[in-house]
C-alpha cells in the first residue's frame, strides 16, 4: 500500500498549480500573472470599504488606516460593526475618542446606554498596580 505524500494532502486547487520543484511552481505563477497589472496598496485597502455618495471610493479610502487602532476601537464597549466608522469619522483618532464628551458620543453612536458604557470605560480610574 502506498503512503500519501504530502502533494496528495493538499486541496486539488493546490495539487492543480504546485509541483515538485520550486521553480516549476514559480513558472507556473509566473505565467498566470503575465498580461495582468501589478496590484496597488490603495486598491487593496479600499476592500470592504463602502462607496461614497458619488459612487468613487472617496477620501476614506485613500486614506492610510492603521489597522490596530480600528481592531483596538472595535473592542471596546458601546463599540459596534454599526458605529465604529462614524466614531472614527467624528473622534479622528483614539485620543480624540477619550476627549469626547459623553453627549457627542450619544450624537456619534446612536445610543445612551452604548455611549455611556464607552464613556465611563474610557473615563475609569486606573489604580496602580
Amino acid at each position: 500500500m502506498r503512503r500519501p505524500t504530502a502533494a496528495s494532502n493538499r486541496s486539488p486547487i493546490q495539487r492543480k498549480y504546485t509541483r515538485r520543484s520550486l521553480h516549476a511552481t514559480a513558472d507556473i505563477f509566473a505565467a498566470l500573472k503575465r498580461g495582468r497589472d501589478e496590484p496597488s496598496a490603495a486598491a487593496a485597502a479600499a476592500v470592504g470599504l463602502p462607496p461614497g455618495a458619488d459612487g468613487a471610493l472617496g477620501a476614506a479610502a485613500e486614506a492610510v488606516v492603521n489597522a490596530a487602532a480600528v481592531d483596538f476601537l472595535r473592542r471596546l464597549p458601546g463599540v459596534t460593526d454599526g458605529n465604529f466608522r462614524q466614531l472614527m469619522a467624528a473622534a479622528g483618532s483614539l485620543a480624540g475618542l477619550a476627549g469626547m464628551s459623553l453627549g457627542a458620543l450619544e450624537g456619534v453612536i446612536g445610543g445612551a446606554k452604548a455611549a455611556a458604557a464607552l464613556h465611563s470605560f474610557l473615563h475609569a480610574p486606573c489604580p496602580r498596580l
